[in-house]
């Protein structure tokens, strides 16, 4: 499962970058501050958990309050699968030729999939659909992008790579 997000606080004022971490641990920090230099400092804290199941995923940001020298709850975000909503099989679903430079072949989804391409930041990206099975993706600029298909309750992502 993918989850984008925008996070701002109003009570830290810098210039620099957050950096993220990927971790498969449960109650992990999954992010810290950096400035414009590279220097890391604390001024904020992010954690992603998960309950056992996978149902319910959570992210939660602390921000430094300094009048007391401890870390404040400023954001806590949960989402739950919703049901009937099902991740399938990778095998289920073939896209060919995969690297493409104009055309991918898209085998196993129904006429009525809905079908988006995203690049690696996420972004939306325009193609056209020839048919049921087929997108053209040449006007994409190369390099790595995700293609989701949802169709029947059913979601598939799977990458690419436009030449």
């Amino acid at each position: 499962m993918n989850y984008r997000l925008n996070l701002s606080t109003s009570t830290i004022d810098y210039i620099g970058y957050i950096q993220y971490y990927y971790t498969t641990k449960l109650d992990s920090l999954i992010g810290t501050n950096m400035d414009a230099n590279g220097n890391e400092f604390v001024k904020q804290k992010y954690f992603f958990t998960s309950d056992a199941n996978g149902k319910t995923t959570s992210l939660t940001s602390y921000d430094w309050n300094e009048s007391n020298n401890t870390f404040t709850q400023a954001i806590h975000i949960t989402f739950e699968t919703a049901n009937g909503l099902n991740e399938i099989s990778e095998n289920k679903m073939e896209i060919f030729p995969n690297p493409s430079s104009d055309n991918l072949n898209l085998e196993g989804i129904s006429s009525d999939a809905d079908i988006s391409v995203f690049d690696i930041s996420g972004k939306l990206m325009p193609f056209e659909k020839i048919s049921q099975n087929l997108i053209n993706i040449s006007q994409l600029k190369a390099g790595i992008y995700n293609i989701r298909i949802i169709n029947n309750n059913q979601i598939i992502t799977k990458k690419f790579i436009k030449q």
